[in-house]
């Protein structure tokens, strides 16, 4: 993988510093008219690309220097894994955090696993979990890393909460930061709405409303055979909550041996001791849920000794690769604005989220 920096001037700019030098000087007009040339050809090669559907199929083309030793043989690279967890693609999140895409991730990962120049691939964790569906995909990346016969290694920067512990349970090493969180081992099923003495329901023109005197209930089923189970005007019967109950125990049952397995930690000390609780670094270490605390530079350490580098290594992140399109309207290396749809969906879903799902949402 031959290293590419992303701090590109755009083609906006740079025409823009040309448009100026042109009304000084005379070569400013050469410059400009040659700026010209070069977009008009590079929005016909992109415009070409959309209509045969060709683009960039490696998700790891463009990358950073981050740490050690750049321009190295021996690379190891950072896949972040950076806010709420989604199944599909990540990005910007509803009040400008990252969300991070379990099949983007997926992606990246696999291409390190074919990527020859790459000797091995650090986790940077930095999440208090989400989809289930999405961390498994995570999970699925760490395989096919490790299938290839190179070492990952995850870094909890500040947490690695339910998915995130999730995600990261398969790593080769775990390493903490001092200070971070870890843990929260469980499934939360919802949010299930409540409206409760129902007086009026308003049409309208535009949708209307509900309107209560006793007020809207929104709860989770933790740890679940009506038609309507769910259904905000009634209360659950026995029967469906312990079907939603047995739906949210399945997953549960998932994460325990997931985590067991992959931590050789005895499921009946997860079930009865570590619970959903969530552990400082140190205490992460002495629960087995991490194997050792230090900063990012021992997280590549680590990496280094398990890939069995000797000399020098460049550390290396991935940037998003924004194409022709890209650097000709001068968008800068945000990422777009992600769709979060999958988990603030108001259907009743099983997640392995840390801390209150539904007002992260409803920030937005």
């Amino acid at each position: 993988m031959a290293p590419a920096a992303s701090g590109h001037l755009s083609y906006g700019q740079f025409l823009g510093r040309a448009l100026t030098a042109a009304l000084v000087a005379p070569i400013g007009f050469i410059v400009v008219l040659f700026g010209l040339v070069i977009l008009a050809a590079g929005c016909t090669a992109a415009l070409g690309a959309g209509a045969t559907g060709s683009t960039s199929s490696d998700p790891i083309a463009v990358t950073d220097h981050i740490d050690g030793d750049e321009g190295a043989d021996a690379v190891i690279l950072v896949v972040d894994v950076q806010g709420v967890i989604l199944a599909d693609d990540g990005g910007i999140g509803p009040f400008g955090g990252l969300v991070a895409g379990g099949e983007q991730i997926k992606e990246q990962l696999e291409a390190a696993a074919t990527d020859a120049d790459i000797d091995a691939v650090i986790l940077r964790m930095n999440t208090p979990g989400g989809s289930v569906v999405g961390s498994e995909l995570i999970v699925d990346g760490v395989a096919a890393v490790q299938a290839a016969g190179k070492p990952v290694v995850a870094h909890v920067t500040e947490i690695s909460a339910s998915g995130g512990m999730w995600a990261m349970a398969p790593a080769d090493r775990i390493v903490a930061s001092n200070g971070s969180l870890v843990g929260s081992i469980g499934v939360i099923f919802g949010p299930l709405s409540r409206y409760t003495d129902v007086v009026a329901i308003d049409g309208g023109i535009l949708g209307g409303g509900v309107e209560t005197t006793g007020g809207i209930e929104q709860f989770y089923i933790t740890a679940g055979t009506g038609k309507d189970a769910g259904n905000p005007f009634r209360d659950l019967t026995p029967s469906e909550q312990a079907m939603f109950q047995a739906l949210v125990d399945g997953s549960y049952d998932d994460f325990v041996n997931h985590v067991a397995t992959n931590r050789d930690i005895p499921p009946a000390t997860i079930i009865n001791e570590l619970g959903a609780g969530v552990f400082t670094a140190s205490d992460a270490v002495d629960n087995k849920l991490v194997d050792e605390t230090g900063n990012f530079d021992r997280a590549h350490q680590v990496a280094a000794e398990l890939a069995g580098i000797t000399g020098p290594y460049d550390v290396r992140s991935i940037t998003p690769d924004l194409g022709v399109l890209g650097l000709l309207l001068g968008r800068s290396d945000q990422p777009d604005r992600a769709d979060v749809s999958s988990i603030c969906s108001p259907t009743p879903m099983a997640h392995a989220y840390f801390g209150d799902l539904a007002a992260w949402c409803r920030q937005g």
